[in-house]
């Protein structure tokens, strides 16, 4: 049985000298406050990293991108599930919809860092596929979600960001489950 977690927090305190004398000014005191610890239990999830691998992510955008989705990879549980689809001119699924266990996970990171950068934009043609991995889950997670990462506008495929949309929301309308979807912008000095 696993021991019961506190719910109180801690204080404990130091302070600069044991004994101080009557006529000090001042001392410095350290205080800790200790929060007590959270079971990390949560929902298992199902993501579907759709990442933009054009040639305007060289550089900084596509280290910074890597460094996310490895940071990304390391808080999964066993009972997750990742995908991973890349595009350019092209689309690809690097990592089919796979649990992370500690072995996937090594296997994930690897292929994040093999990300090169080359060519167009597809971002509609990713999207579609990241939406065909996730309808085609045969034992899915409560909480689906695809994340886009992308520094731009789509230049390869439906280009009217309008059209892509009202592509998006067909497609969830036809999903057993919710899917949510999230973009984040890649920029220069960071992610927007």
């Amino acid at each position: 049985m696993a021991p019961a977690l506190s719910t109180q927090l801690q204080l404990s305190t130091t302070v600069e000298f044991e004994t101080v004398s009557n006529n000090a000014s001042s001392i410095y005191l350290m205080a800790t406050i200790t929060a007590p610890e959270v079971e990390d239990k949560r929902t298992p999830v199902d993501v579907t990293c759709v990442i933009d691998r054009s040639g305007s992510m060289s550089g900084e955008k596509i280290a910074l991108m890597k460094e996310t989705l490895s940071f990304m990879v390391e808080q999964l549980h066993d009972n997750d599930k990742l995908s991973l689809v890349v595009f350019d001119d092209q689309v690809d699924t690097l990592l089919p919809l796979t649990n992370m266990t500690a072995q996937s996970k090594v296997q994930a990171t690897k292929l994040i860092e093999s990300i090169q950068v080359d060519g167009s934009t597809n971002l509609s043609g990713a999207l579609f596929e990241a939406l065909d991995i996730c309808k085609g889950r045969k034992v899915a997670n409560d909480v689906g979600s695809i994340i886009l990462f992308t520094d731009g506008r789509a230049n390869k495929g439906i280009l009217k960001t309008e059209d892509i949309l009202t592509g998006l929301n067909g497609y969830l309308k036809l999903m057993k489950k919710p899917i949510n979807v999230f973009t984040l912008g890649v920029i220069k000095n960071g992610l927007d």
